[in-house]
């Protein structure tokens, strides 16, 4: 055995400490996946939601008949409580135009906005809902 030559055993701390910034590194790395990932998540759950509602909405005004869809009729419909909860400043939006044919009808654009204190507003959900007038059945 050469007496110049020791054996080493274990690990040196500056080899300690190239591993600790690494696995630093790596952990950092994963938490910010880890929370880009539930902030979309939960910007998905807000826009389903807002899908949902939107969906209740339409079917809300298609009971009306095609005389009470009026502007007025329309802005006193509002957004659930549960939704206000959830999304802040959920607000409806509706436009109403008169389509002459030869079937009269009325395109209801509706519009569903809403946003939060700490980050930009969603972009709106739209759904369009046509109303046409129906001949009154004669007994």
């Amino acid at each position: 055995m050469n007496p110049n030559c020791t054996i080493r055993r274990g690990i040196s701390m500056l080899e300690l400490l190239c591993a600790a910034a690494v696995i630093s590194v790596l952990i950092a790395f994963v938490f910010e996946l880890l929370m880009t990932t539930a902030r979309q998540h939960q910007a998905a759950d807000k826009r389903a939601l807002a899908t949902h509602e939107l969906s209740n909405i339409a079917e809300r005004i298609a009971m009306l008949s095609y005389e009470q869809t009026t502007p007025d009729r329309l802005d006193s419909l509002e957004v659930s409580p549960t939704v206000k909860a959830i999304l802040p400043d959920a607000a409806l939006q509706f436009d109403i135009s008169e389509e002459a044919g030869d079937l009269p009808a009325k395109r209801i654009d509706v519009a569903l906005a809403w946003g939060g204190e700490t980050q930009a507003p969603a972009r709106p959900l739209r759904l369009v809902i046509w109303k046409y007038q129906t001949a009154e059945a004669t007994p």
